[in-house]
């Protein structure tokens, strides 16, 4: 007996009282299900069609051959459930962010009290399970599951993720860096690691990412979500022993959309909110525990990862931010919900909150809300004016200082995260316990400049959709508000020079060399300038021209056609172009950027004779061409950009020098050399041609 029926059983018995015609008609109300035995789940892993690092994992509740059933199902071809509109997709209107489709911002249960079922989508076409006979799930299907197993090249993380979808967009985005670690702030002791159980287990190995649960509602809070999550594990560890399997839950925009358009705003807010709860109850219901403070959760297949241990009770739950509505649990209300008409649940979802109503926030503040827009849109010192007229006749502990845009975010992370010096340091003057307010997701106004920072280092365009490659390489440093706000947030006074230009280079080790090359960047790039100086010298000695030439020829890719064919010819021009390397190894160990002004100098300095490099240069080379083979050859081998041989080679020399933000950064310190922005991203047009990464 499936659990739904069994409930409503217990309830029929204990009021035997109960009118016979009042029986009936809830019996009607009641789905006629056929017993759970008529039904199994079947899963199918095959190769992506445009991807070789991904398998699409597919999971269905089928109904058994030789059984026939008349109950509604979904798929291909298949008559709808009665609420058919839940299957249709958004429009623009309904989808203000632009992300149509996503399943990550679709998931709902009916039930929070069993924790027995999820409610993704539902949809009459069932795109997302592909069209061929091993995944599309058939008019016998009543429910199914969708989800990608990856192993992504770390090395290119965002480039491949962004590629793929929204939603693998978004997973890269919000919990990797751009070499597909797990950002520190959901590792390092602080707020943002919530139960801090996740460490460097995201950082390597494959990711199933479950995009997508959906159950006919005439079969829902019957266990088949779990037995769809549970058969989709299993499946996916018959084919890789060690993974993690990552879920963004969220509530859905078109199960109950015409419900929510018959309630008020604040009523739809909160069934949403309720939505988001039944729905979080469910994952952890079946392992999941979240990530840090992000939204999303995790389960680990290792057996002895804490999520296995941890409770669902002792789960980390996002905090209440003061100035923003706070709702109460509504009990069983989305199960008590499920069969009834729209008119009836809306009907039910009133009469639930108003039986539960939630403390009246306070009005908002037009003056304050108009002050947040002109943070937003003015200039800094319009800002400074438009705080004095809202806020200086305030004594400190006034609530309107407390108050919060719709992300959790004071007047002080309002003006830090729009970079606005003049702002922060009269706010900081006036109340300088705003330093240590949280917005909504757990951070203080330096923390939350910070990761704005990041974003705007790492992630070109406003959405992801617009990302098209990493931003990394192309950066080229924070602007001067921005870097004036991290001082003032950061109570630094009288900055140096130097230490300007690393705050401005984004390092994090207090020791690049004018702000960008970090310790052990140049540690990598000695050692290539230095070893492949003596194999080209070596090489030199015995070999023909024109061997040698071949033998280089990756190396030589930077260098005029034309000089490439005079060294086949000229030794001195071997020599030349080889001994800029050596040059280059002089430049870093005397601690200066190995840019071209300064190996010019340090082959002046060097009184070569014969004048081979000269001599290279006056005939067409060039230093970027060797410079920008020296920062490549340092990427090839670096242990997140390339093959790891630096590390394995020089491990015990790289471990004492500091890390840094900047380390693995190599588009971005070649760039900043006056060279290419060397790259292990290969961009190509429309038609196929090389495109410049500069």
């Amino acid at each position: 007996m499936s659990t739904r029926t069994g409930k409503r059983a217990v309830s029929r018995a204990a009021t035997p009282d109960q009118p016979p015609a009042k029986r009936r008609a809830e019996d009607q109300k009641a789905p006629q299900q056929q017993p759970d035995n008529h039904f199994e789940v079947q899963t199918t892993i095959k190769k992506h069609y445009d991807f070789d690092w991904i398998h699409t994992v597919s999971g269905f509740v089928k109904l058994k051959q030789h059984h026939d059933v008349t109950a509604t199902h979904f798929g291909t071809g298949a008559s709808l459930p009665p609420d058919a509109s839940a299957m249709t997709p958004r429009n623009a209107s309904e989808d203000p962010e632009g992300l149509e489709g996503s399943k990550l911002e679709d998931s709902d249960l009916e039930d929070s009290d069993d924790m027995e079922d999820s409610d993704v989508k539902d949809s009459d076409d069932m795109e997302e399970f592909g069209e061929d006979s091993d995944s599309a799930p058939g008019k016998d299907a009543i429910g199914g599951c969708y989800a990608l197993l990856m192993r992504p090249n770390r090395a290119i993380f965002y480039d491949d993720m962004e590629q793929l979808s929204v939603e693998t967009s978004a997973l890269a985005f919000e919990l990797f860096d751009r070499y597909g670690r797990l950002k520190p702030e959901f590792k390092e002791q602080g707020v943002k690691s919530g139960s801090g159980i996740w460490k460097h287990e995201l950082d390597i190995g494959r990711i199933l990412l479950l995009e997508d649960i959906r159950i006919g509602k005439s079969f829902r809070r019957q266990g088949w979500a779990k037995k769809l999550v549970a058969a989709m594990l299993q499946a996916t560890r018959a084919k890789c022993k060690t993974f993690v399997a990552l879920t963004r839950p969220g509530v859905i925009y078109r199960d109950y959309g015409t419900l929510k358009g018959s309630l008020t705003d604040a009523e739809s807010d909160r069934f949403c909110a309720e939505e988001l709860r039944v729905t979080e109850v469910f994952w952890r219901s079946v392992g999941f525990r979240r990530i840090g403070s992000s939204q999303w959760f995790g389960l680990a297949s290792t057996v002895n990862h804490a999520c296995h241990t941890l409770p669902a009770s002792e789960d980390y739950d996002l905090p209440k931010i003061p100035g923003l509505p706070c709702y109460p649990a509504a009990g069983s209300l989305l199960a008590d919900i499920a069969t009834l008409k729209d008119a009836e649940a809306a009907d039910k979802v009133r009469q639930v909150f108003r039986d539960a109503p939630i403390p009246t926030p306070p009005p908002r503040d037009s003056a304050m809300d108009s002050l947040f827009v002109a943070i937003e849109t003015e200039r800094d010192e319009e800002c400074v004016e438009k705080l004095k007229l809202a806020l200086d006749h305030l004594p400190v502990d006034d609530p309107r200082y407390e108050a919060r845009d719709s992300d959790g975010n004071t007047v002080l992370h309002a003006a830090a995260i729009n970079f606005k010096p003049k702002a922060v340091k009269w706010i900081m003057e006036k109340n300088a316990l705003l330093v240590g307010k949280r917005n909504v997701e757990q951070e203080i106004p330096i923390e939350a400049l910070q990761n704005r920072l990041e974003f705007h280092r790492t992630i070109s365009g406003s959405s992801y959709l617009t990302v098209i490659e990493p931003a990394s390489d192309k950066f080229k440093g924070f602007s001067t508000e921005m870097v004036d706000c991290l001082c003032i947030l950061g109570g630094r006074s009288n900055v140096s020079e130097i230490d300007f230009q690393r705050l401005t280079c984004g390092c994090t080790c207090g020791q690049c060399m004018d702000g960008f090359l970090s310790p052990r960047m140049r540690y990598a790039v000695l050692c290539q300038a230095e070893m492949n100086y003596d194999m080209m010298f070596a090489e030199n000695g015995y070999m023909e021209g024109s061997d040698w030439v071949e033998l280089n020829d990756t190396r030589l890719v930077h260098v005029p056609d034309p000089v490439r064919e005079n060294m086949r010819t000229n030794k001195s021009m071997r020599e030349g172009h080889t001994n800029l390397y050596n040059h280059i190894a002089t430049c870093l160990k005397s601690d200066k950027v190995p840019n071209t002004f300064n190996v010019l100098e340090a082959l002046r300095n060097a009184s070569e004779w014969p004048p081979v490099t000269r001599n290279f240069l006056e005939r067409g080379g060039n230093v970027p061409s060797v410079g920008s083979m020296v920062f490549e050859l340092a990427l090839i081998q670096d242990e997140l950009a390339g093959d790891g041989q630096h590390m394995e080679v020089f491990k015990d020399d790289i471990e004492v020098l500091p890390e840094c933000r900047n380390d693995h950064e190599f588009g971005f310190v070649s760039g900043m050399c006056g060279y290419k922005r060397v790259s292990n991203i290969r961009k190509v047009s429309t038609f196929g041609s090389p495109m410049s990464s500069e």
